[in-house]
């Protein structure tokens, strides 16, 4: 059972740090594309919004598997 205890961990960890490797590159790309357009503000707030849910929700849902064994 600690295998899958420590195997759960190393997951969430590995998919935590992919989520927040996505999460920088779909920031830095967008906040590239908004610098040219009238949206800039608006658009950087909504992106940083959206990936910090998404990412904070997956995180959360895997810790609570871990948690579960």
């Amino acid at each position: 059972m600690n295998e899958w205890r420590a195997l759960a961990t190393v997951l969430a960890f590995t998919t935590s740090f992919i989520f927040f490797v996505l999460f920088l590159t779909f920031w830095i790309v967008i906040s590239i594309t908004a610098y040219f357009t009238n949206y800039s503000d608006l658009l950087i707030a909504l992106i940083c919004l959206v990936g910090l849910f998404f990412s904070g929700y997956a995180t959360g849902k895997l810790w609570d598997t871990i948690y579960k064994f």
